[in-house]
């Protein structure tokens, strides 16, 4: 099955947000965190990627009774010119982006619980009894990129939230751009938190991390349909 039919399994609007998120300026630390993979610069991806939402913008316009679809200019043939690599990379990021806590239960609990991580992790840091592995999870868990918004956003970046309709100035919005990136990068620093633990904590104490997460996401409220996946740990 092609790229391009696999990428059906997720709506236009999906690959649409995703190439707006890629191509602002304001995201680029995140793409090689979430998987993007490419022997250029960043700056040569987004121009390119550019140059194919400016033509697209031109053929919807010309053509918009069927709009044309973006999955089309994406995977199904040489709109893009990004390498083979660089579409599969930016495809594996899309098909599995999810931020949405009911579509990725799991995951969203773990990353919210490792939040609270030492403060209602008592059990868990008593059966791993050693500070320099405590610290080595908290190095983890802290290495999420900054979501602030610069003062001042480049012309291109001002011209895609108009667009859409993001708010960067009032701080009690939402801001899809960073919020949405940061919410998979999260998930992503649980699941390296989870395969680090399965491969260093003994399986004694890998039973009382997940038992204590349990107990952490029920205590915050957090919606799960059944008891918390352990993941990678070897419970």
């Amino acid at each position: 099955m092609t790229l391009r039919q696999q990428s059906n399994s997720r709506p236009p609007e999906h690959w649409g947000a995703l190439v707006a998120y890629f191509s602002m300026d304001v995201t680029d630390a995140f793409w090689p965190r979430l998987g993007f993979e490419s022997a250029r610069a960043m700056d040569e991806c987004r121009a390119d990627l550019r140059d194919m939402v400016m033509r697209l913008r031109d053929a919807a316009l010309a053509s918009p009774e069927p709009l044309p679809d973006i999955r089309d200019w994406l995977f199904g043939g040489d709109q893009l010119a990004w390498t083979p690599q660089e579409v599969q990379s930016f495809f594996d990021i899309g098909i599995d982006f999810e931020t949405e806590h009911s579509e990725k239960p799991h995951i969203s609990s773990w990353a919210t619980a490792f939040l609270y991580f030492p403060d209602m992790f008592e059990p868990s840091v008593k059966a791993i009894n050693h500070p320099d592995t405590i610290g080595h999870i908290l190095e983890m868990r802290d290495s999420e990129l900054p979501t602030d918004v610069p003062e001042k956003l480049s012309p291109w970046d001002a011209q895609i939230c108009a667009r859409h309709g993001w708010n960067p100035v009032d701080e009690l919005d939402f801001f899809p751009p960073l919020d949405e990136l940061s919410i998979v990068d999260n998930q992503m620093i649980a699941d390296g938190i989870l395969r680090w633990a399965s491969a260093n904590l003994d399986p004694a104490t890998q039973r009382v991390l997940w038992e204590n997460a349990q107990a952490v996401v029920e205590e915050l409220g957090v919606w799960l349909p059944e008891p918390l996946n352990p993941l990678h740990l070897k419970v």
